[in-house]
């Protein structure tokens, strides 16, 4: 399982104890980094059972950037390049009813958000 709300930057190292899988939260990290994202944070994410041949498991969920975007995302295995790949990446509107959802307040939070 990933790590859901820690802010992400360029710069930003996050400590292997707060971390379940990090080759797969970089793998992850990696994927969102070459949509343009530099600072963001995940929330609502899920292991989705499948294990893909890397070991990382398929995941979905949503990222939050700087700029309060959101994005819908489930990770693939593309099989042809043997690489992680995203099924699904979509821009989404924030749903009123995340305001009462923690993981989304501490991914705003991590952002600097209000």
């Amino acid at each position: 399982m990933i790590e859901r709300t820690t802010p992400h930057e360029k710069s930003s190292r996050t400590l292997p104890e707060t971390v379940p899988d990090p080759a797969g939260r970089a793998a992850l990290d990696a994927l969102v980094r070459a949509r343009g994202l530099d600072r963001f944070a995940y929330f609502h994410v899920a292991g989705e059972g499948e294990v893909f041949p890397s070991g990382m498991e398929a995941a979905s969920g949503k990222v939050l950037d700087a700029d309060g975007r959101v994005y819908r995302f489930w990770t693939a295995w593309d099989v042809e390049r043997g690489e992680l790949t995203f099924r699904v990446w979509k821009p989404m509107s924030p749903e009123p009813r995340w305001e009462a959802s923690s993981e989304y307040q501490r991914a705003r939070q991590a952002l600097g958000l209000r």
